[in-house]
């Protein structure tokens, strides 16, 4: 055995030290307590672990993929959250009135919680494990993500206990790869808020939120309360996954392959093929938006001609709508910008898009409640997060 001395207290099993036995401070190093129970490593260790598990993972050409839980895989409401319609829909999928649906009860606590699964998330989960070593990272609890993980994956083959909870994560109220094992250029994370990963945005592939119960939605949108068809957010997810995972590999002696990279540059073909029309904002606010849109691919003009395939403006008159259904042009508010530049994969350009049915006024009824919604959506951010 090592003199306490010598010793550099590598891993640390229930607060002995392995090696010398040595008491350590229950916040000393980094803590893996979700692959053993009081696993903790110091700094040093763990990178060399992590060192050593990117090489095996990379050796069966495999990258990490980290998944969130709420409102990235499934959605979850107690009783006192559901609507009466949405009340009687459980009872009528409970009876088997209703087929084709699937309300899981989830128990925790005091209360039960009415859970549902994304739509795609089986077929996303099988696929995604032929490429990625995954893991679950949640801000919820141990004991309420394990019974959530034990819908998602009965027979524990796709995240095999790593499933990283508030307890053990190492930033109160947000998220960081430092326990997760595998160095940084090999992750990729996919979850619903980015402002949980501070330290990581490069990796991120933001998702939008799902939301089934109406009132357990952190935040109000169009269309809440209704189903994503099969191929939805997930889907195109996955075929972004399998993009990052081929152009990694392609490569294979290449030592510098980076995935932030190369989402980088998928990100900068998000609106490739795209001519817009930027039109009636102030110099600073066209600057803003047309380097924005250039970055996803797209070329921005304040000019119209022909070749125009997007109108970003405000306040279209009816006869330019009119016109630009029948030349096969969309005019569209400026949010889709933004919105485009923040989740993956492409956004649906519809609920941006300004229409004659749309039309009230001055203004498309769209513009009145787009605003209404990332309004709340903003001051709900501050303070909502998962359970």
């Amino acid at each position: 055995m090592d003199s306490e001395g010598s010793c550099s207290h590598g891993v640390i099993l229930r607060l002995l030290c392995t090696t010398c036995g040595k008491v350590m401070n229950e916040k000393y190093g980094v803590g893996f307590e979700y692959m053993q129970e009081g696993l903790r490593l110091s700094l040093e260790e763990a990178e060399r672990w992590r060192r050593a598990e990117t090489r095996k993972i990379l050796a069966d050409e495999k990258l990490i993929l980290v998944l969130d839980l709420d409102h990235t895989l499934i959605h979850a409401g107690t009783a006192d959250l559901l609507t009466p319609e949405e009340k009687l829909l459980v009872e009528r999928v409970d009876s088997g009135e209703v087929l084709g649906i699937s309300l899981y009860v989830v128990g925790y606590k005091d209360s039960f919680y009415r859970t549902k699964i994304r739509p795609f998330v089986r077929e996303f989960l099988e696929e995604a494990s032929t490429l990625f070593q995954m893991y679950v990272y949640t801000n919820a609890s141990k004991d309420y993500a394990s019974r959530i993980v034990k819908l998602l994956d009965p027979d524990n083959k796709y995240f095999n206990g790593r499933v990283i909870t508030r307890e053990v994560s190492t930033r109160i109220g947000s998220k960081d790869l430092d326990v997760v094992l595998g160095s940084e250029r090999v992750v990729v994370i996919v979850d619903d808020s980015p402002e949980v990963w501070p330290k990581h945005q490069a990796n991120l592939m933001r998702i939008t939120k799902y939301r089934y119960f109406v009132k357990a939605g952190i935040y109000l949108q169009p269309g809440h309360g209704k189903d994503e068809p099969d191929e939805g957010p997930l889907f195109g997810i996955l075929k972004e996954l399998k993009k990052i995972h081929r152009e990694f590999f392609k490569n294979k002696g290449e030592p510098s392959r980076d995935v932030r990279l190369i989402m980088q540059k998928l990100r900068g073909t998000f609106l490739e093929g795209c001519k817009i029309q930027l039109r009636d904002f102030s110099p600073e606010k066209y600057a803003k938006l047309s380097s924005k849109a250039a970055r996803l691919g797209a070329v921005c003009t304040t000019e119209y001609d022909p070749s125009i395939t997007h109108v970003v403006t405000l306040n279209p008159e009816p006869e330019e709508l009119q016109r630009a259904e029948q030349e096969n042009k969309k005019f569209m508010v400026p949010e889709w910008i933004d919105a485009s530049s923040r989740f993956w994969p492409n956004v649906s350009e519809f609920p941006y898009q300004h229409s004659l049915k749309k039309k009230t006024g001055g203004k498309s009824l769209f513009g009145y409640l787009y605003s209404f919604f990332i309004f709340i959506g903003r001051m709900s951010a501050r303070c909502c997060g998962d359970f």
